[in-house]
């Protein structure tokens, strides 16, 4: 059976490297403290976790950023964290295009003790 965890981006996994709320350039994108271990802890367990980044970028839908600079950012974050399988992003907060994930339709996994949040 085939286990995977679904991590948000924005604030969880990375920041930006300017510390602006929103990210400047694709490549305004630091890793979080303890992700890169955190990650590697399923990545290592056997069978392996896979590893999925999700995220909401609103941004595109109010015209703040394109596409284009959307996926440069999720490409440069997929290999500042390699054990990431693939990023998966909405561009439309309204939920027209797309469905999104939202905070109360989804689960911390320190609500299940096997976080050190």
């Amino acid at each position: 059976m085939e286990r995977a965890v679904l991590f948000d981006i924005d604030g969880t996994l990375t920041v930006t490297v300017t510390g602006e709320t929103f990210k400047k350039n694709p490549h305004d994108v630091a890793v979080l403290p303890g992700v890169k271990e955190g990650l590697n802890h399923y990545h290592n367990q056997v069978p392996p976790w896979i590893l999925v980044g999700v995220s909401n970028q609103g941004g595109i839908d109010k015209g703040y950023k394109s596409i284009e600079d959307t996926v440069a950012e999720m490409k440069y974050t997929l290999e500042l964290l390699p054990k990431l399988s693939a990023i998966y992003f909405c561009p439309d907060l309204q939920g027209i295009n797309c469905w999104r994930v939202t905070s109360n339709a989804s689960v911390k996994i320190a609500d299940y003790g096997t976080s050190k949040e």
